[in-house]
């Protein structure tokens, strides 16, 4: 660097602004104009090949690597582990001759003496004399291996069946009371517009008893009421006459009088009963008589019953039959029941009775071009969500709206003459 040329001198970064406003840019322009000269004279880069700008170290900074292998520090949970996996260290003390680190052999093993003997006994090694150890001969070993009960595997393996483990359901705590999934309910053939004449009849009878129930019902209805008022009405004149006074009874004196003959009577009776006697020979023998004639009459119908039963077997057949064919109606009948009371979703309402819809016989067409436009497919679509359960049931509404009442009020306009 010349002498003559100065170092540039910046002024202090103590303050954020200060920085912005005081930083040297000169050297960084420099640069980039050198760059801008290399480029419009087509040099790459416009310094020069990367080996003169670059320099590779392969081997590192030998003094820092040592420094990092003299400062190198573990972890201290790991520092922590490891002094305490340690432990204290056991007491050394003197083996006495004849211990095994303070416990017996037989301690040490694991085995009381009798197993330790048994299992001498079974390997052939005896114990003689003062402790001694004596091995059997061959002949011996041969004749007790002869001796011995050898028993032979009696579970196979690969033909045994394998156990069965019953596995107990789950058990929802919930149950899902829903009617299972049906199509839509195909239309009576009677409702066509030219219908069948047997389907059209059994449409018009329906239609009829359905009618009648529910007329019967309305005039039912109104007899229950009107007894009930004239019930009310009896009751009312009663109390306003005073002849149903609680506690007060007019008839039944009579009673009271013919109780007194009635103990007389019975007292009467208790004092007139007579010992009963001892039967004569005649009388016993004519009592056995007749307990035995009782009983030949009783056996003599029980088999009179009996061959009855074996000659009427296929008319009980036929009726036990009969009974069987009776009983799964009556468990039909209980399902459809069952299913009817599923019908009443729960709800403020129950479920609407389904409307039948009938022509007479006047007002069929027997075309296209004449037919009436009837029915209603969104209620007849409501009608059957709500009886699959997928929407609830509502009645419909017979009340009028509310209105919101007006007040009318006089202001105080008139007072004011200004």
């Amino acid at each position: 660097m010349p002498k003559d040329q100065a170092k540039q001198q910046q002024p202090s970064r103590k303050g954020k602004a200060t920085w912005r406003k005081n930083i040297d840019l000169a050297p960084v322009e420099e640069r980039l104009e050198i760059q801008r000269q290399a480029e419009s004279l087509g040099l790459a880069g416009g310094v020069g090949q990367a080996g003169d700008l670059f320099v590779e170290d392969r081997k590192g900074d030998e003094a820092l690597l040592a420094r990092q292998r003299k400062n190198r520090r573990g972890l201290k949970s790991l520092e922590v582990l490891n002094r305490d996996a340690v432990g204290v260290p056991a007491v050394l003390s003197r083996k006495e001759k004849g211990s095994l680190g303070g416990k017996t052999p037989e301690e040490r093993s694991g085995m009381s003496a009798k197993q330790i003997a048994k299992l001498r006994r079974m390997t052939g090694r005896q114990t003689g004399p003062f402790g001694a150890v004596v091995e059997q001969s061959q002949e011996d070993k041969e004749e007790q291996r002869a001796k011995a009960d050898i028993k032979v595997a009696e579970y196979d393996v690969w033909g045994a069946e394998s156990p069965r483990v019953h596995v107990k359901p789950l058990k929802h705590d919930v149950e899902k009371r829903r009617l299972p999934d049906v199509p839509l309910p195909l239309p009576d053939p009677g409702q066509s517009y030219n219908p069948p004449a047997e389907a059209h009849d059994a449409l018009l009878e329906k239609a009829m008893k359905v009618a009648e129930d529910e007329e019967n019902e309305r005039l039912k209805h109104r007899e229950w009421k009107r007894k009930w008022d004239a019930g009310g009405e009896y009751a009312r004149q009663e109390e306003e006459e005073g002849k149903n006074v609680m506690g007060m009874r007019v008839d039944g004196e009579d009673d009271d009088d013919k109780e007194p003959d009635d103990e007389q009577a019975e007292v009467e009776a208790l004092t007139t009963r007579k010992e009963p006697k001892r039967k004569t020979k005649a009388q016993r023998a004519r009592s056995l008589k007749h307990k035995e004639a009782e009983r030949q009459r009783l056996l003599q119908k029980s088999i009179k019953s009996t061959h009855q039963a074996i000659q009427s077997l296929p008319s009980l057949k036929k009726s036990l039959a009969k009974a069987a064919e009776e009983k799964q109606e009556a468990a039909q009948q209980r399902r459809e029941a069952k299913l009817k009371r599923l019908e009443r979703r729960v709800g403020r309402f129950e479920l609407p009775k389904e409307e039948h819809e009938v022509q007479l016989g006047e007002e069929l067409s027997e075309g296209l071009r004449g037919l009436k436009p009837e029915g209603n497919l969104i209620r007849d679509r409501i009608h059957h969500f709500a009886k699959r359960g997928l929407v609830e049931p509502r009645a419909p509404s017979t009340k009028e709206p509310r209105r919101a009442a007006t007040k009318t009020y006089e202001t105080h306009a008139y007072k004011r003459f200004h």
